[in-house]
């Protein structure tokens, strides 16, 4: 089924040049990069639409600024 899962960013000392959301299917699992996105606009909600199966899945989204941190 389609789910929609919305974050925001801030970035007080550089502007973020890309986000990245990451999956596992179980709490013991890895982490695995799903999508990156490289057009962010901070301070305003971002949506990632993805397709997931009927099982049950952790995702997290991280973010990179133009420092590289």
């Amino acid at each position: 089924h389609s789910v929609s899962l919305t974050y925001n960013v801030t970035d007080v000392e550089n502007s973020v040049s890309n986000c990245s959301l990451f999956l596992k299917h179980s709490y013991a699992g890895a982490w695995e990069r799903n999508y990156t996105d490289t057009s962010i606009t901070e301070l305003v909600n971002q949506s990632i639409n993805i397709t997931l199966g009927h099982e049950n899945a952790y995702w997290k989204v991280g973010c990179q600024d133009t420092s590289g941190s």
